[in-house]
């Protein structure tokens, strides 16, 4: 069994935790970093991976796969045949800079105002 998210959905990973997103329909969680370890390779099949863990860790996946499913933010597909027709875009983006995408999760808002608006400005984050 393989996972295939939707073509809208992206996945971010930053160094703490990462976030999946839905540029159609809005959706944004906080996700682990695990649970992006996992999605990005989508080659991955989750039933092999499954007989690799411990009970308690083949718990935490099911609960992935059914964040991912319940959410509609991707689909089980059974074979990787059935993956593969799939068709990938290519989410290249030619910007005459290197910021595409800025998510900033802070507890305090004057690091945001004192520091980071400056970089974000000069584009030297």
């Amino acid at each position: 069994m393989y996972i295939k998210l939707f073509e809208s959905v992206k996945i971010t990973k930053g160094f703490h935790r990462s976030i999946i997103y839905d540029i159609n329909s809005g959706f944004l969680k906080f996700i682990p970093n695990t649970l992006y370890d996992i999605l990005i390779d989508e080659s991955q099949n989750y039933l092999l991976l499954k007989k690799e863990l411990d009970v308690e860790s083949e718990k935490i996946l099911q609960q992935y796969i059914d964040f991912v499913i319940s959410n509609k933010l991707g689909i089980s597909v059974k074979s990787i045949k059935e993956l593969n027709k799939f068709k990938n875009s290519d989410n290249k983006i030619d910007k005459p800079n290197n910021l595409n995408y800025l998510i900033i999760d802070l507890d305090n808002l004057d690091i945001l105002q004192r520091k980071i608006i400056q970089q974000i400005t000069h584009n030297k984050i």
